[in-house]
């Protein structure tokens, strides 16, 4: 099994600027994972649409995770594709038995909906919630706090400032709802 990283460039719903922006976290979280799953001997798979439209295929091995980064690198959040059609487009494509890991700063309820769905199909969603309004972008903090009792999701917050070099997915303890647990290098839990 292996690991898909989506990655939402719509560039409505980004905040912040620079280094310090919902769009470059995003870039560090998929470039932390991607690591970390083709280290341990994982496939990984990586969609986007933004400017351009990003799709590879999970494969294994140092020759994936360069792809991987080299694409990250010039991932741009000037997409107009809402994420949850993003997603809901991406349904054939993505197979059965792997892990789906989103991450997006929008606060539309749409999304999570169609994610869940996803574990309809035989794969296992989780997200990153980017707290856009921890990066001085419109977002209500409330919702991620109700994600995973109204839409039986493991989603982890990141905020602003939060700093981290890899992630450790299904770190040294599980969450209590038996997701993986998602820990920043810095030690602090994502839950």
């Amino acid at each position: 099994a292996g690991v898909w990283l989506l990655l939402d460039m719509q560039h409505s719903v980004q905040a912040g600027d620079g280094d310090e922006s919902t769009e470059e976290y995003a870039v560090k979280i998929a470039s932390a994972l991607a690591y970390q799953q083709i280290r341990d001997g994982k496939a990984v798979g990586l969609a986007a649409i933004g400017r351009d439209r990003i799709f590879l295929e999970p494969q294994k091995g140092t020759g994936q995770l360069w792809k991987i980064l080299e694409s990250l690198a010039i991932v741009s959040a000037a997409g107009a594709t809402p994420f949850d059609r993003f997603l809901t487009e991406l349904v054939p494509a993505l197979g059965r038995g792997m892990s789906v890991v989103a991450v997006t700063p929008s606060t539309d309820s749409a999304w999570p909906v169609a994610l869940r769905q996803l574990g309809d199909r035989g794969l296992y969603p989780s997200a990153f919630l980017l707290e856009a309004g921890s990066f001085n972008g419109v977002g209500g903090d409330s919702l991620s706090a109700n994600f995973a009792a109204t839409y039986g999701l493991p989603v982890r917050t990141v905020l602003k400032g939060d700093r981290f070099d890899s992630i450790q997915f299904g770190g040294p303890r599980p969450s209590l709802d038996g997701a993986p647990a998602f820990t920043f290098s810095s030690g602090r839990a994502l839950r």
